[in-house]
């Protein structure tokens, strides 16, 4: 099983300080990524939970990295998406830093059966 992860969406809000831009700088790593794995997008949310934790030790100050994951049932597409804890000052889901959309990729073409399916030969 194939999941493409594309779009990357980076917030201005955060990207200003040094840990938002890291944030930031590690998810836009994602974008227009093709990952063959059948758990792609929860390995992924393993790995960014890792790495962000690990920004979250390097810029100390401030309020911790929340990651948030979705998917749908069927599997076919979700997001992940990276905040601040929220605080009692920020009371909502926390400042954004980033969301990255992924989807299941259904099947793989090359250039010639694209070309034949184009002018409606096989499928």
């Amino acid at each position: 099983m194939k999941y493409f992860f594309d779009p990357v969406m980076i917030f201005n809000t955060t990207g200003k300080t040094a840990k938002g831009k890291a944030l930031q700088e590690m998810a836009m790593r994602l974008e227009h990524l093709l990952v063959e794995r059948e758990h792609a997008p929860e390995e992924t949310l393993l790995a960014l939970s890792d790495q962000a934790k690990a920004i979250d030790e390097r810029y100390s100050r401030g309020l911790p990295t929340m990651l948030h994951f979705y998917i749908d049932p069927l599997g076919d597409f979700g997001q992940i998406s990276a905040t601040t804890w929220p605080s009692a000052t920020n009371a909502g889901d926390g400042m954004p830093y980033f969301r990255i959309h992924f989807r299941r990729v259904e099947r793989q073409v090359s250039a010639q059966l694209l070309g034949a399916m184009v002018k409606g030969g096989a499928q």
